[in-house]
């Protein structure tokens, strides 16, 4: 029989076995909640709460910014690719 150490979730707090963690972020476990659970099977559940709540905070954010034609543009793509822009963006340093 093993044992599983428990802690505490880095976003949410929840406790879980760390070995059921979704991710680890400087060695603190992250529950697949917060983190994504690759098998779940909606977009929000897979890509997780912490990751969905950020990039859909800066969605609008970028959209009032862009010109009447960019925005019409940006509004028409798939949430993916609105976050995989936001990545480059805050990659590049010109968004936080």
């Amino acid at each position: 029989m093993t044992t599983d150490t428990w802690d505490a979730c880095d976003v949410c707090g929840c406790y879980l076995p760390v070995s059921e963690a979704a991710a680890m972020v400087d060695d603190r476990p992250v529950c697949k909640g917060c983190g994504g659970d690759p098998a779940a099977k909606t977009l929000e559940k897979r890509v997780g709460w912490a990751y969905w709540t950020f990039i859909n905070a800066r969605i609008p954010i970028l959209s009032d910014r862009l010109n009447e034609q960019n925005r019409a543009r940006f509004a028409t793509l798939g949430w993916e690719k609105k976050a995989r822009i936001i990545e480059q963006m805050i990659e590049k340093g010109n968004m936080i």
